[in-house]
């Protein structure tokens, strides 16, 4: 039971890194990555998606 115990308390704390690191913006922000792979020009769709800034996909709500 001790290590089923500590294994749990290693992952709680992984999952708390990394939430702390997309929180303070440590993480690397992959949205931007995706490749467009329909090859040739791209449809009037994407280049409006273009005009959006880009930057992480939440906001942060000061109280």
């Amino acid at each position: 039971d001790d290590e089923e115990e500590e294994y749990d308390a290693k992952e709680r704390r992984g999952f708390l890194s990394s939430v702390t690191d997309l929180l303070t913006g440590r993480a690397e922000d992959t949205s931007d990555d995706e490749e467009d792979d329909t090859g040739g020009e791209e449809d009037e769709e994407d280049d409006e998606e273009e005009d959006k800034p880009s930057g992480p996909k939440f906001r942060v709500i000061k109280k």
